[in-house]
């Protein structure tokens, strides 16, 4: 007779085992999910900041510059006779 409640004890273990093993492989799941998430993310931003960094690159350009500044500001380079150099 004293057979039985270890039975069922054991039973209980191994059913509570058994959900606590596909709680812990669901919650896994969820995580690998959020990781792929995160890298795809990941990937968008490199992706941007290489097209960041090209852009500065071209409105750093000096030629750029220059034009641009002529065109909307109306500056320009002074010619040389009017040039001082102070020493």
């Amino acid at each position: 007779m004293k057979a039985r409640p270890l039975f069922w004890l054991v039973l209980m273990a191994l059913v509570a085992t058994g959900v606590a093993v596909s709680a812990v492989r669901h919650q896994t799941r969820m995580e690998f999910s959020r990781i792929q998430q995160l890298q795809k993310r990941q990937d968008e931003l490199v992706v941007e900041w290489g097209r960041l960094q090209l852009e500065r690159a071209t409105w750093s350009d000096a030629g750029k510059i220059r034009a641009l500044a002529e065109r909307q500001l109306g500056m320009y380079a002074p010619e040389d006779e009017i040039v001082v150099v102070v020493e």
